[in-house]
């Protein structure tokens, strides 16, 4: 019976031990986690993967050789060396830095995700939620789709699909008219613009414009969906995959949608799925990066305690 209590009493301090190690480790984890900013640089690279799709997941390799460029092109540092590196371990993503890394600083800036980010942190926020990205992705695009061309443009569109919609002569002529008088007047200005214009003229011609389709609301909606469609557009060159992405949702949801003022809140919907699966995605990286890392804290408390059973 004394053995059997002293084994019981030994495996009770054991059992404590090992929890205690446990703690610690994840708390050491966690400490190394918010110094390096391993979320909200987990969050940046599912985005970019999002945007760029490129052929490789990044892992933990790939995040390496993608660090390394670019120090090695801030600091000046000889740029062979990160894709060398790159290039030796099969992870090499040349336009992700340059193309990825722009399109999220400008998602970033957005007033929603600037909320969300700690004071003083060097990197976006840790956590996102899909209402805030989907919303910042959508004003990113309409800003894209709200230059004096693109609006121009925008507004051609429209007239041609509203005028192909109506078969009956009369009313496609009276639609002609109203159409006319919204709008001309302002394509008149937009056509006599030099070809550089100021940030000021555009945002000028922005504010005219609102007034204009304010007194149609049903012009409004349709208008802002062509604006929408043409900042997907202007999305084409740089990021083909996500161009590909949004145009598949937005006609998805223009298939599934009969009104035009739902057509919104359908493609955000779709957005904000995309998203999640994204995220879904993302966590499971983060999870399998960091069991390495407990391993390998695990594996140092161990030794430096000399826990052993």
């Amino acid at each position: 019976m004394d053995n059997l209590a002293a084994l019981i009493e030994l495996a009770i301090g054991l059992v404590f031990v090992y929890i205690a190690l446990s703690l610690a480790c994840s708390q050491i984890q966690e400490i190394i986690a918010r110094m390096l900013n391993w979320r909200a640089q987990q969050l940046e690279d599912a985005l970019i993967v999002m945007i760029t799709n490129p052929e490789k997941v990044p892992g933990l390799v790939s995040r390496i050789a993608l660090r390394l460029q670019e120090l090695a092109r801030v600091n000046r540092w000889p740029e062979k060396l990160g894709a060398l590196w790159a290039r030796l371990r099969g992870t090499a993503m040349p336009d992700i830095p340059s193309k990825g890394k722009l399109f999220i600083a400008e998602l970033y800036a957005h007033p929603l995700i600037k909320a969300l980010t700690r004071p003083g942190a060097r990197i976006g926020p840790e956590y996102m939620p899909a209402s805030s990205f989907s919303l910042a992705l959508f004003n990113t695009l309409m800003r894209a789709g709200s230059r004096p061309t693109a609006v121009a443009q925008a507004i051609e569109q429209l007239r041609a699909r509203l005028l192909a919609a109506v078969p009956d002569a009369q009313a496609r002529a009276q639609l002609a008219d109203t159409l006319n008088n919204a709008f001309n007047p302002l394509l008149i200005r937009i056509a006599a613009l030099p070809q550089n214009v100021t940030p000021q003229t555009s945002q000028e011609l922005l504010q005219d414009f609102q007034k204009v389709a304010a007194g149609y609301p049903a012009l409004r909606h349709a208008l802002a969906v062509e604006q929408l469609r043409l900042g997907i557009e202007a999305q084409k060159s740089q990021f083909p995959d996500l161009y590909r992405g949004l145009e598949t949702l937005l006609h998805e949801a223009e298939t599934d949608t009969t009104a035009t003022e739902e057509l919104f809140g359908a493609t955000r919907a779709k957005v904000e799925t995309w998203y999640d699966s994204t995220m879904d995605r993302a966590t499971v990286w983060y999870k399998q990066r960091i069991q390495w890392w407990l391993f390998g804290i695990g594996f140092a408390v161990a030794l430096i305690v000399n826990a052993d059973s």
